[in-house]
């Protein structure tokens, strides 16, 4: 439980986009509303009476509320960096 509450904090350290606009930046949009939606399940499963089904969805939600902060922020870093780099080359042409 401690892990969910100390990895937002490494956000700045995790984000190296050279955009800083999040208006700019379609795919981060994107997952952002998928964060927001799996938040909102894990809050709706957190109400829910144990059983195999909620057990098993809790676990995924988990797991991709981990998968956003540690490879997808990254990740989406990256590939923004290089659509910013190659759109840089264009316009030096």
């Amino acid at each position: 439980m401690a892990a969910s509450m100390v990895v937002p904090f490494f956000l700045p350290k995790l984000d190296k986009s050279l955009i800083t606009a999040t208006r700019f930046k379609f795919f981060h949009g994107l997952f952002l509303s998928f964060f927001a939606a799996d938040l909102m399940l894990l809050g709706w499963l957190g109400g829910r009476a144990p059983s195999a089904i909620t057990m098993t969805l809790n676990q995924a939600a988990t797991a991709y509320y981990f998968l956003h902060f540690v490879a997808i922020i990254p990740l989406l870093g990256k590939f923004e960096n290089d659509t910013v780099e190659q759109y840089r080359i264009q316009m030096a042409k």
